[in-house]
This record gives structure tokens, sequence and C-alpha cells, in this order.
């Protein structure tokens, strides 16, 4: 085609699905670097907070005592290196002489660590799956725990309880030996699932009236919808308490008295 000459309707069609071509490749091109950046992005962060998990377990087994590899692993459905340091903190805030646990685990033993040489100590961890229970019986066990400590854990199945009204399944009571002065209160259990979010709820209402005035209720994975529900309905009922929320892997949120 010579200069002045007009394009024909082939060529007219041709130049624009060239033209088309060219935009979706730079459109390709944008979109590659932008996954490109966030993919960085994701493994940068998640190397900086393994990096942290891995030194919130390291300052961990410092404040226990004990080698790394003395603590069980701390991933998946385990409590997290920073919950477990957190709780480690408020032990030493509290030096809490009764405590209670709802979902036995790590942090059983990380609890049973810490307060085995407390003279009067008493730590009850509720469990609703026994073949788990036994489990954290035989880490324990391993660790040569619970030494002096007076600990119970307790394998309860869950059952209804009634509650402003509702019926919630939560921890069997009946049979086991609660403290009535409990100081430190972890609420790690029940499993909480898409038809049952408020399995952690009933822990508050039930155990209220066995809470000191100085006592502190810790929540784990206090980011789920689950536990936010949780959280709004015990700052609705009990008004005179405080939630203060930090920042670990899964959320934590603790609870004071006003």
């Amino acid at each position: 085609m010579f200069k002045g000459d007009k394009p024909t309707g082939d060529q007219a069609s041709l130049k624009a699905i060239e033209e088309g071509f060219a935009k979706i490749e730079a459109r390709l091109d944008r979109l590659e670097q932008r996954l490109d950046t966030i993919a960085n992005g994701n493994i940068n962060w998640g190397m900086i907070y393994a990096t942290q998990q891995l030194e919130n377990r390291q300052n961990l087994s410092y404040r226990l005592g004990v080698d790394e590899g003395w603590l069980p692993p701390t991933r998946g459905w385990a409590a997290s290196p920073d919950f477990l340091m957190l709780i480690a903190r408020l032990v030493a805030e509290l030096d809490p002489t009764q405590v209670v646990e709802c979902g036995s685990g790590v942090t059983s033993v990380v609890l049973s660590k810490l307060l085995s040489t407390k003279p009067g100590a008493r730590l009850l961890s509720f469990d609703h799956d026994a073949a788990f229970a036994q489990k954290t019986a035989a880490l324990l066990q391993e660790r040569d725990l619970p030494g002096a400590l007076a600990m119970t854990i307790a394998s309860a199945p869950l059952v209804p309880h009634q509650i402003q009204g509702q019926s919630f399944n939560w921890y069997a009571t009946d049979g086991v030996d609660i403290p009535d002065q409990i100081e430190l209160l972890v609420v790690d259990g029940p499993i909480v699932t898409g038809d049952n979010l408020l399995a952690r709820y009933p822990a508050l209402p039930l155990l209220a009236d066995r809470l000191t005035d100085r006592a502190v209720v810790v929540l784990d994975d206090a980011n789920r919808v689950g536990e936010q529900q949780t959280l709004q309905r015990w700052t609705q009922e009990f008004p005179g308490w405080q939630v203060e929320m930090v920042a670990t892997e899964k959320g934590t949120a603790i609870l004071r008295r006003g």
C-alpha cells in the first residue's frame, strides 16, 4: 500500500486485532508485575512473622529454663509461641495460685512448668476429647510434670448449659473440682465450628462467680468471627470488664475488671 492509499477492510481489521493484542499483552505485563510485588511482599512478611515466632519460642524456652527442643510443636492447632509467651508474662505478673484453662495441650505443659515451683498452686485443664486429654497427660509425663503441682486434666464431654435463657454446649462440670478463687482463666477451647461459633462463650458466665477481683481472662483466636461475637456478648453482659486486644498470630483478648 502506497502513501495516500486508504487501508482495505481486511488490513484495517488486522491492524485493530494487532492493537487489541498489544493492549492485552500490556495489561498482562502490568498484572504480572503486580502479582510479583504481592508475592514478594507476602514472602517477606511470612519470613518476618516466622522469625518472630521462632524468637518467641526461644525466649519462652529461656524463661522456662529448658532447651528449645523441650517444648512440644507449636504450629497448626497448637498454641502459638507468641501466645504462650504472653501467658508466661501474665503468670509472672499475677503470680496466681489457682488457674483454669479451657482446652488442654501445649498451654498445659507451659502452665504446669510455670506453676510447678509455686507452693499450693492448682491447675485445672478442661478437655472435651478424652483421647486428646490423654495425649496432654503423656506430654506432661514425658517432661516429669506436673511435679508437686496439684493438676487435674478433666476429660469433660460437652453438655448443654442454660445461660440467659439459651442452651449452650460446654464442658460438663459435674464431679469436677473447680477452684473457687480463680486468678487466671485461659480460654482456648472448646473447638469453635461454623454451626457453633459461640462454643467458648459459656466460660465467663459459668465461671464469673469464681473469678477473683484481680483475675485475668485470656481468650485465644480472638481474630475469628466466633470469638469476636463471644467478646461482644461478654462485654455486654459483664460491663465491669475491660478488653485489651493483643496482636498475636491468632489474636488474643485480655480481660480485666475495670
